[in-house]
Parts: structure tokens; C-alpha cells; sequence
């Protein structure tokens, strides 16, 4: 079968002997540059996510989550993972116990920390949002995110789920620093509240900036008087 496409390849009138080529540049010469670009090219195409959603997705709808901006760069930080857990920290080079201080199960992960840690796990289950197994939540942060971003139902309600994060985080922090223990419903009840009270000053502030209007009085009669702004 390839035997009419071999014999379509132009070849060269020049009597000389084959050489190798370099056929991603114009000159047919290779250059640093271009290879360096192959390289990358053929390493993007290669790499795929190894458990979860593309992570560039996500970061980039964390900036629309409807919450405060502190609760967005929080989430950033989360996904990318610049919050001191022992797992990170142990990957910079600090000596630190690897486990969680709250359990003692698991390695102090991001996704440990604010989705699978037994006390997480108590908020996540006695808040409206909704869980099952194996599905949420599971052991990938990057799905995890992505199930509350984009596959919690047409809920009101479901809109607390920065604050379930942000509060889960505190809680961890006074456990850990501080030896307080949150009660998990207290976790719900304070998120429930500030994300009630942040929904309602949004709307305040919608309803208090209408479109501005600038009315021109039309004279019909009498005498006119032009002058000059400056």
C-alpha cells in the first residue's frame, strides 16, 4: 500500500549521499531554540493529568467563585498548593512529623487536610452539600475541587462551600497550634452565616449603584445665555 506514496517523494537531482536533516527549522539546520521548543511541545502533549481534572482549569475558575476575594486566593493557594501542611513543608526541606496532627491516619496532605481528615469529613457530611461515595469526597484534591465547582446542584445553599473550606482550615489551625477543638456544626453554622451575609451585601450594593441618568433642561422660550466651561 505505501508503495505509490514512496514513489511520489521527490527526490534530488544532486548525485550526492544521504544526510540527516533537521525539518523544524527553514534551513534544515538545528538550532537550540527549536529543539528546545520540540522538547516542550512534545512534553505537554505526553503529559496528561495522572488522577483528576486539568489543574489549569481549575485555577482559573477560582477567580469567578462567587465568594470574598481572601476566600479565593485562599482556594488558589489550596489547589496549588501554598498552605503550610506537613506534606508541603516536608517537601521544602523541613524536618516536621509527615502526619496529620488532627488524626494520625494519613500524611498531612492538602486534600487530607480539607476533604478526608475524620473531622472534615463530619463537616462535609452534616452540611448541605451533597456526598457519596467515591464520588465526594475521594482522595484527589484536583476532583474534589472540580465536583464543587461545576457539579453541585442549582442550590442556594450550595454556595457555602468556600467558607466550609475556609473554616475547615481554621479549625485544623486551632487544633494544631492551639489544642481547640471545633464542633463541626459550629463550623456549618459560622459558614452558613457569613456566606448568607456576603450574599446580601452583594445585593445591597447592586441595588444601591443604579445607572446613573444626567437630565438636560430643554429651554422652549425666552432668552439663552451660552458660556464657556473653561
Amino acid at each position: 500500500m505505501d508503495v505509490p506514496l514512496i514513489l511520489e517523494i521527490p527526490t534530488s537531482h544532486l548525485s550526492r549521499q544521504d544526510s540527516m536533516g533537521w525539518f523544524f527549522t527553514r534551513t534544515g539546520r538545528y538550532t537550540v531554540r527549536s529543539g528546545y521548543e520540540i522538547a516542550q511541545k512534545n512534553w505537554e502533549d505526553s503529559t496528561v493529568p495522572l488522577f483528576g481534572p486539568d489543574t489549569r482549569g481549575l485555577q482559573a475558575h477560582v477567580w469567578k467563585v462567587q465568594c470574598t476575594q481572601k476566600l479565593q486566593h485562599f482556594l488558589w493557594q489550596s489547589l496549588t498548593g501554598c498552605i503550610a501542611v506537613g506534606d508541603r513543608l516536608r517537601s521544602r526541606g523541613m524536618q516536621i512529623y509527615p502526619q496529620c496532627m488532627r488524626c494520625g491516619m494519613a500524611p498531612e496532605t492538602v486534600n487530607h487536610t480539607l476533604f478526608e481528615c475524620p473531622p472534615a469529613l463530619q463537616v462535609w457530611a452534616l452540611s448541605p452539600i451533597p456526598t457519596a461515595p467515591s464520588r465526594f469526597p475521594i482522595g484527589s484534591l484536583f476532583t474534589n475541587m472540580a465536583y464543587l465547582f461545576w457539579e453541585l446542584p442549582n442550590d442556594d445553599r450550595m454556595r457555602m462551600y468556600p467558607w466550609l473550606i475556609w473554616y475547615i482550615w481554621k479549625a485544623r489551625n486551632d487544633k494544631v497550634l492551639g489544642n481547640v477543638d471545633w464542633d463541626p456544626n459550629d463550623i456549618i453554622t459560622k459558614a452558613t452565616a457569613e456566606s448568607l451575609a456576603w450574599a446580601k451585601t452583594q445585593e445591597k450594593q447592586e441595588a444601591e449603584s443604579p445607572r446613573s441618568q444626567i437630565s438636560v433642561e430643554i429651554t422652549l422660550s425666552g432668552d439663552r445665555c451660552q458660556v464657556d466651561g473653561a
